[in-house]
């Protein structure tokens, strides 16, 4: 890792976007459409590309350096976009005309707000990609799950990041003992415990596992209150 701000990096993430919206201007504005000019606020969602591609790339081992370079990079990103509407503008647009007086007093304003804009949100998405990367590495994806399903019957479940592997209500209605007998577990009030009963004759079941369908379960209380059973296996 590198201790020190990596310029390598913030020049070559910013190659290809900046080359890229160059040769599209250019073209665009060849073809007798100078007015592509005047779409570089689009263009600076290039911007979060390169924030992430920064990020990920860098040697930096500190994480306010490696924001620091994709902020650069958005900058520097928003600046040649400027420029290249500036360029443009001077080429291709004859003096006199109202396209060029318009694009004479947006020059200097897009050049400002392209590189604070540009700046920010590449500075944005590479923190959220640093965020995401840490999560992953510490292989933590609670915040990362958009679906959960029951694991015994499959069917689809109220994602849980605290439960991932709660078993759904239908599966918990089959609950059993060892021997096959039907049992079913309650929370009577918040300082009652859980506790467990025989669905036959309501005999107490002291035993915090159960069966479901052939598989040994775990059963608890629920963070807030309720019933929680998953498998052991």
């Amino acid at each position: 890792m590198n201790r020190n701000f990596d310029l390598g990096v913030v020049l070559r993430v910013i190659i290809a976007p900046a080359l890229l919206w160059l040769g599209v201007s250019w073209l665009v504005s060849s073809l007798g459409y100078p007015d592509i000019i005047f779409a570089t606020p689009a263009a600076w969602l290039l911007a979060l590309p390169v924030g992430r591609s920064v990020v990920i790339r860098s040697r930096s081992e500190r994480l306010w350096l490696r924001l620091l370079e994709a902020g650069t990079a958005g900058i520097l990103l928003g600046f040649f976009q400027g420029a290249t509407f500036l360029l443009i503008k001077a080429l291709v647009l004859k003096p006199g005309l109202p396209e060029s007086e318009i694009a004479s007093t947006m020059g200097g304003v897009v050049l400002i707000l392209g590189m604070l804009i540009c700046g920010t949100l590449a500075t944005a998405i590479g923190a959220r990609t640093d965020r995401l990367r840490r999560i992953r590495r510490a292989g933590d994806v609670r915040l990362e799950v958009t679906s959960q399903y029951c694991p015994i019957c499959k069917n689809p479940v109220p994602v849980s990041a605290r439960y991932p592997r709660a078993v759904c209500e239908d599966c918990a209605a089959q609950a059993t003992d060892e021997a096959g007998k039907p049992v079913v577990f309650f929370q009577e009030g918040l300082s009652s415990g859980l506790q467990g009963k025989y669905r036959e004759n309501d005999e107490a079941y002291p035993a915090q596992e159960c069966y479901i369908r052939g598989v040994r379960c775990r059963v608890e209380e629920g963070h807030l209150g309720g019933v929680v059973i998953y498998p052991l296996d």
